[in-house]
């Protein structure tokens, strides 16, 4: 087997290793717990920024994304 070889198997490899430390960090009740945030998160700049709503309904939504980004920066230490 060439250099060249062992090198892609390496790499492979090493790839494959990251994307399965990734998979089973997304499974762990933390990961779970920061991907529904994420998505409640999500759901609220969408409400935030759909122009049916009222202005009063924006403005509360907007107010309500701040606080949950922030409670998200809290509690997982990192931005969503």
């Amino acid at each position: 087997m060439g250099l060249f070889a062992k090198l892609a198997l390496f790499v492979v490899g090493g790839f494959v290793l990251f994307m399965s430390f990734g998979m089973w960090l997304s499974q762990s009740p933390e990961g779970q717990a920061r991907q529904r945030d994420r998505r409640v998160i999500e759901s609220c700049l969408a409400d935030m920024s759909d122009p049916l709503r009222s202005a009063q309904h924006r403005e509360a939504a907007r107010y309500m994304c701040e606080r949950l980004r922030d409670d998200f920066r809290r509690k997982h230490g990192r931005e969503p």
